[in-house]
């Protein structure tokens, strides 16, 4: 059943499935497989997984691998949507319908436009009017004309909005249709809608927080994400993976290893972050091979890093605090300081001090002089005498 996948992967040269995203963990290559499988139907999928999981990258995955995939991928992170937004980044709004707004599409007609195949144009009044690219004169689209440019929708945190709003929402995936604010009639879409939830969606129905028409309606198909901790067998390949990944972002040149006791513990730990954690963690690890100069990543360097990052959240850093601690060090305090350890750092060399903070001679002599900082004697060479001088 794999087999097909690898060949289009080739065929297409788009998005790299297989080995070279995610190993060979037979969880992740099913949930993978079973995505890309219903890309190309209209049905919605739901992708279910724990923050960090990569549930994103398969929405894109299955965009790639649809016949939507010259059209527009329009994400949406309804968890950053307030109340008061969510119909005119869903639908869509039309300039001066309130103060201040201008004309812009909410995400399913955002992702019914792509130049080339049809795009959206605002007239001077703040109406949308819809074009074809490849239409000298300019003339709009038909509504049919204009579903067939439809891309994909991605939808994620979908468990986060009110229950009033997925009202809302399963009206708009019912039909087909959004009413843009501001205009009086409806506009007709077609999208691959994906969603994408961090919840178990059946334990918020339970508890009267989402509503169960909505989760049969964008769960045609769907798709659970594993996250990292049950995937101990494959962490080799994919911490390698992720790796190499990282070096080339990064321009590394110094071709990073693993050692195999920072791979040992590697597999051990629980990955609460999951792969976003993962990629923290081994981006640190290469920031610091960089200053060193070296190419090899240790145990011991693992484990630090980990620690260190497990002490921040148990540390007394929280909001409060943190601001209380920051109260203490007033503007004086702070800049003092600095000017000493700009000092020690270019060992009281004061031409040099200048050169590094940016300060004027006379700026820094006026600081040493304010906040008294302690400076070493003088290394000037005492004058010897000359002839002239004992004459």
């Amino acid at each position: 059943a794999f087999g097909w996948l690898i060949k289009a992967v080739k065929k297409d040269n788009e998005i790299a499935i297989g080995k070279e995203v995610f190993g060979n963990d037979p969880a992740l290559i099913n949930s993978y497989v079973k995505a890309l499988s219903c890309a190309d139907d209209n049905r919605p999928i739901l992708i279910v997984g724990e923050t960090g999981t990569g549930k994103e990258l398969v929405a894109r995955s299955i965009h790639l691998f649809s016949n939507r995939k010259n059209n527009t991928f329009q994400p949406l992170n309804c968890g950053a949507v307030t109340e008061t937004l969510f119909d005119s980044e869903i639908s869509g709004v039309i300039k001066g319908s309130a103060t201040s707004v201008e004309t812009r599409l909410g995400v399913f007609l955002s992702a019914c436009s792509k130049e080339g195949l049809g795009y959206h144009v605002e007239k001077k009044d703040g109406r949308i009017k819809f074009l074809k690219n490849c239409d000298k004169r300019g003339n709009p689209t038909s509504e049919e004309d204009l579903k067939r440019v439809g891309g994909t929708v991605f939808l994620d945190e979908i468990n986060t909005i009110s229950t009033e709003l997925q009202t809302k929402l399963l009206r708009i995936i019912q039909e087909n249709k959004v009413r843009v604010v501001g205009e009086y009639f409806d506009r007709s879409f077609d999208v691959k809608l994906i969603c994408a939830s961090n919840q178990d969606l059946k334990n918020l129905i339970s508890e009267g927080e989402f509503k169960e028409d909505l989760y049969h309606r964008i769960g045609a198909c769907i798709v659970r994400v594993p996250p990292l901790r049950e995937m101990k067998g494959s962490l080799r390949d994919l911490a390698e993976l992720k790796l190499n990944e990282i070096s080339k972002e990064i321009d590394f040149k110094r071709n990073p290893k693993l050692e195999d006791s920072a791979l040992k513990i590697i597999e051990n730990y629980a990955w609460p972050g999951n792969f976003r954690e993962l990629d923290n963690i081994l981006y640190e690890a290469l920031l610091e091979l960089r200053l060193k100069g070296e190419n090899k990543i240790t145990g011991s360097q693992i484990k630090r890093i980990l620690d260190e990052r497990e002490a921040s959240k148990e540390d007394d850093l929280s909001s409060e605090m943190f601001n209380d601690k920051l109260m203490k060090y007033k503007y004086n305090d702070l800049t003092k300081k600095y000017v000493e350890l700009a000092l020690q750092v270019n060992n009281y060399n004061k031409s040099a001090t200048e050169r590094m903070s940016g300060l004027t001679k006379s700026s820094l002599s006026t600081m040493i002089k304010k906040h008294k900082i302690p400076m070493p004697p003088s290394r000037k060479k005492k004058r010897t005498s000359t002839a002239s001088d004992l004459s």
